[in-house]
């Protein structure tokens, strides 16, 4: 996931940029001009999530690039980011509405820790869209909690604390195929428990999915697949550490 910053002086928007990256923990693009913010969503497609817009102008300027933005995305086939526009004043005669109305949220420009707060909201609103699963991982207290974030809200993933050094290593190596051996290791289990386990995993997953509006199944998410004379598992999800 990324965000592209937007703003006429290059300096200013490379300066946010940088300070976005280091407050989110995402890659931030930068661009000074419509032209290059489209050849960003070009060359980037759908790693792009959010978009903040520096209003300098008329409001009919912002929504005009808001336009050309979502046309564009259309005309591309990539997903239409999110967005935040950043205004020098109080908008008049509905255009907070208008802006709402393309997707587009607004806030005063120079109230920095609003501004984090919201690009870091959008940002994770980005990720769990379309249904697709997003795991939050925490953890910050005595034992680790997994949620699942769909459209709908979160919620906790009801599999067993037992369970939980595989669910963490396979959220650890999202994307990469681990054997049952790896797994059976890493839960301390008996590699004759790991097929028994996974089907436990996979039913918590499709409890919860069904109240957060996420349509991908658990043997799609948590899938496993039979390489080299052997079962190797894989989380196909994104996960958030918290």
């Amino acid at each position: 996931m990324k965000i592209l910053v937007q703003d006429s002086v290059p300096a200013v928007s490379a300066t946010l940029a940088r300070a976005l990256g280091e407050a989110i923990g995402h890659e931030t693009l930068y661009a000074s001009s419509d032209v290059e913010a489209l050849s960003w969503l070009q060359i980037e497609k759908d790693a792009i999530g959010v978009v903040v817009y520096f209003l300098e102008d008329v409001p009919e300027a912002g929504l005009s690039f808001i336009r050309k933005v979502r046309e564009f995305c259309g005309a591309a086939a990539i997903r239409i980011p999110r967005f935040l526009v950043l205004t020098p004043g109080a908008l008049r005669d509905g255009y907070e509405g208008r802006f709402r109305a393309m997707g587009a949220e607004c806030l005063l420009n120079g109230f920095e820790k609003q501004m984090i707060a919201t690009v870091r909201r959008l940002t994770f609103d980005a990720l769990c869209e379309h249904g697709r699963p997003t795991f939050v991982l925490d953890r910050s207290g005595l034992y680790m909690k997994f949620n699942l974030v769909g459209a709908a809200r979160s919620e906790l993933i009801p599999y067993g604390q037992h369970l939980h050094p595989m669910m963490n290593c396979l959220a650890i190596n999202f994307g990469t195929g681990l054997s049952s051996a790896m797994l059976a290791d890493a839960a301390d289990i008996s590699l004759s428990s790991v097929s028994a386990y996974l089907v436990r995993l996979r039913a918590g997953y499709d409890e919860t999915r069904v109240k957060v509006g996420v349509d991908i199944p658990g043997r799609e998410v948590i899938s496993t697949a039979r390489k080299d004379g052997a079962y190797v598992h894989t989380l196909k999800a994104r996960v958030l550490f918290i």
